[in-house]
């Protein structure tokens, strides 16, 4: 009998402990600050069937719920992707360089505009392209000067000219269009470039001035020497001046670099201050041709009635110091070269993002 009601006993305890959490849990459903929130976890889907899965819902858990990962929140790199536009002006030295024994030459003042475009793979490091429009000054000098050719005239007749000239003073200028291929290395706000420009001289333009020109005709078969004939261009000239142009122009490859220092004026435009710097060490002929002080032709002889070829100078006074040359068709000038450097303002217009 005490057995029994023993039994009886427990059977009520565990019905009353299994209604009070019952009730329990039915309070703290009903109050709202208790619920738990859906959240998605960064867990492998295997772990759970279904959306309504107690894990995912922390139907269980409440407690855990804003302490596990939430991926919806989690900081995702931003790509590093900048590009820069630069619109600029610049001025300093600029010029040919004459490799010349006889030639001295200089440059003088230049300047110039262009643009580039900048693309900046990250803070520190990018590549650069665009194009420049150059205008260069240039001057040479040559020193006492003399040579001597031959022509036949229209009689047959051997004619040896000889002239000299006592200076000959060159101003050259020109345009030139170049392209640049750079890296770029940047610092905070300060960046340089450093790589290789093309450069194709559009049309070089030459004043030249001979002081003390003498020209004078000899001819051995008659023995004869002719120093006071305009018509055969013989004669002594204080000054002989030429202005023309010259075409023969190579195309240049360059070292190039520049630096600046850029002043943010927000987010998107920045102005740039600093230096440039172009040096060809290689010069490309454009185009061939004989570029020759004579020129021969097939003439008829009217007396021999012969087919004869005879030599006529093309230019019996001057022509352009980077053209001439001597009797053996060797240049004057062997070979032309380039150098460009001075300071640089830019205007820039800047894209993209710069945060990692």
């Amino acid at each position: 009998m005490n057995r029994g009601l023993y039994y009886i006993k427990s059977i009520v305890i565990v019905v009353a402990t299994l209604v009070m959490l019952m009730s329990a849990t039915a309070m703290y459903a009903r109050n709202p600050r208790r619920q738990p929130v859906k959240t998605t976890l960064l867990i492998d889907p295997k772990m759970y069937v279904g959306k309504r899965s107690w894990i995912y819902t922390y139907q269980f858990f409440p407690d855990l719920d804003g302490r596990l990962v939430d991926s919806s929140k989690v900081h995702k790199p931003v790509p590093f992707d900048h590009h820069r536009f630069s619109f600029f002006g610049q001025g300093g030295i600029s010029g040919f360089r004459l490799n010349s024994k006889k030639v001295d030459f200089d440059q003088k003042g230049g300047w110039g505009f262009g643009a580039n475009y900048t693309y900046f793979f990250n803070p520190y490091f990018g590549v650069k392209t665009g194009f420049d429009l150059v205008h260069s000054n240039s001057f040479a000098k040559v020193g006492e000067f003399s040579d001597e050719y031959t022509i036949i005239d229209s009689e047959m007749d051997k004619t040896e000219y000889r002239y000299s000239i006592g200076a000959v003073e060159e101003d050259l200028s020109h345009m030139q269009l170049e392209f640049p291929i750079m890296l770029d290395f940047k610092e905070k706000n300060f960046d340089c470039g450093v790589g290789l420009k093309v450069g194709l001289p559009l049309k070089v333009k030459y004043d030249q001035k001979n002081e003390d020109v003498i020209q004078i005709a000899y001819y051995p078969d008659y023995d004869v020497h002719v120093d006071d004939s305009w018509v055969l261009g013989c004669g002594k000239f204080e000054t002989v001046t030429e202005k023309s142009s010259f075409k023969q122009t190579p195309v240049f490859i360059m070292f190039t670099g520049d630096m600046q220092y850029t002043f943010p004026i927000n987010q998107k435009y920045s102005v740039s201050v600093g230096g440039y710097c172009d040096f060809a060490f290689l010069g490309i002929s454009a185009k061939k041709s004989k570029d020759s002080h004579y020129k021969e032709y097939d003439t008829y002889d009217t007396n021999s009635m012969l087919t004869v070829t005879k030599t006529v100078p093309v230019e019996l006074v001057s022509e352009s110091i980077l053209a001439s040359k001597y009797k053996n068709n060797q240049k004057v000038v062997s070979n032309v070269l380039f150098m460009n450097f001075g300071l640089r303002v830019s205007f820039n217009i800047n894209y993209g993002s710069d945060k990692w």
